[in-house]
């Protein structure tokens, strides 16, 4: 499954299950201490950063300046999102479809 770079942090999540909205609307900071040699570290403390101006004004400012580049979409890459889209109407439209013929038998083979 391919990767992206964060463009705030440099973090690379997979694409399959980043979702941003899942993410507290907060800048959370932490405290480690090492668990010993080759045995990582353990988060004993978490905080809000959201009001250290400091962290919070970089983290802006890069915001801002990734939002104001323009956002470019090759002729190619719009036509394969329009062709995925329209597809995946039409398999809902086909399950609603065989939803309503399965209930139908259902409602006539009862009668019978």
């Amino acid at each position: 499954m391919p990767e992206f770079t964060c463009p705030l942090c440099g973090h690379l999540p997979s694409i399959r299950y980043y979702d941003p909205e899942d993410l507290p609307l907060d800048i959370e900071g932490v405290t480690k201490v090492g668990l010993g040699l080759g045995r990582g570290t353990k988060v004993i403390d978490r905080f809000s950063l959201l009001c250290d101006n400091d962290v919070s004004s970089k983290i802006v400012r890069r915001v801002l300046s990734l939002r104001a580049r323009p956002i470019t979409i090759s002729l190619k890459d719009y036509n394969k999102i329009r062709e995925d889209a329209e597809a995946l109407k039409v398999q809902q439209m086909m399950r609603e479809k065989e939803a309503t013929r399965s209930t139908l038998e259902r409602i006539i083979f009862k009668r019978n």
